[in-house]
């Protein structure tokens, strides 16, 4: 899998346990995408302004089937939005079939 990484974020340090969420939901996001989606190339972008920073992953695979998106019991999906919900950030995927996924988390850091 071509990976492509797109940092726009000045080295600055934010509160350990959103550096760890970020980790984490990209960790998984990357698990997912070596068992599941069949992707030839992923891109992870991270940015940062003055008051959000973004996280976003997105594949060229085969998408998540719409029933396993909203399926309460896809415990790594259920964990990313766990995690979100942890640091109080904007958690969004959206998926095509044959298109790709896009994961997304917006956290505001005020």
């Amino acid at each position: 899998v071509k990976l492509h990484l797109e940092l726009d974020t000045k080295e600055e340090m934010f509160e350990k346990n959103i550096w760890t969420c970020f980790f984490r939901i990209c960790q998984e996001s990357l698990t997912n995408i070596s068992k599941h989606a069949e992707a030839s190339e992923v891109k992870i972008c991270i940015n940062h302004d003055k008051h959000e920073l973004t996280l976003k992953i997105s594949d060229n695979g085969k998408g998540i089937p719409n029933e396993k998106l909203k399926n309460p019991f896809s415990m790594g999906l259920l964990g990313m939005r766990e995690r979100a919900n942890i640091i109080k950030a904007d958690f969004s995927i959206t998926s095509e079939m044959n298109s790709g996924t896009t994961i997304q988390l917006k956290v505001n850091i005020d």
